[in-house]
């Protein structure tokens, strides 16, 4: 199946069945919380530079304060550069910090097994 967005692209490309509308639709959900991550890591260095040495629950209270900072910025400041670089719909995400990413984080290959995730596909890919 197509997965990647620039697999879309051209007005023949569209998506052939639920399997890729699910895949389509997953894509484009992942680019914009990419370019939305990589917007705040320009914004925020203790993005950039990892939070190792911080507990888990901690990082998840830093990524809040940082989202929380972020929009606030974006409400009060008349120009916001560091967003708008990163706001365009067709910029292609660098895949490569992403699967250095998916390839650390241990903890949510442990939650669930591929059959129970297939089987949660399967009922999107369903409903849609």
């Amino acid at each position: 199946m197509r997965y990647h967005l620039q697999d879309y692209r051209g007005s023949e490309r569209e998506p052939k069945n639920g399997k890729e509308l699910f895949n389509y639709r997953h894509a484009s959900l992942r680019n914009v919380i990419e370019r939305t991550f990589d917007a705040w890591k320009s914004r925020f260095r203790i993005l950039r530079q990892g939070m190792n040495n911080y507990e888990c629950d901690m990082q998840v209270k830093i990524v809040i304060a940082c989202a929380a900072l972020h929009n606030f910025l974006r409400e009060h400041q008349s120009s916001n550069e560091i967003f708008n670089e990163y706001e365009n719909d067709d910029m292609v995400v660098d895949e490569s910090d992403e699967l250095l990413a998916q390839g650390n984080n241990i903890a949510s290959s442990s939650r669930s097994s591929d059959s129970e995730m297939q089987a949660r596909r399967e009922e999107i890919v369903h409903k849609m």
